[in-house]
């Protein structure tokens, strides 16, 4: 009962933010891959910037393009 009332929560503080929820179905090994690589693309490009000797406006930069192009993406 714990973890329904849970992810209730979870679901409505998300809405009130205004972040997109994905919930992947149980026992979907097809989506998984998707997810597994997904995770490892953000790692390896979080690494990327830690290990680089980018300045913080350069990033903030490349952030705000990605956000820009991020907006006309089909969803």
């Amino acid at each position: 009962m714990a973890a329904v009332s849970f992810n209730l929560f979870f679901e409505e503080e998300c809405q009130k933010r205004g972040i997109k929820l994905f919930v992947l179905p149980p026992y979907s090994p097809k989506l998984n891959g998707g997810v597994e690589r997904a995770n490892r693309t953000h790692t390896e490009e979080f690494y990327e910037v830690i290990d680089s000797d980018f300045e913080l406006a350069d990033i903030r930069t490349k952030a705000v393009r990605m956000g820009e192009h991020m907006q006309y993406l089909p969803s």
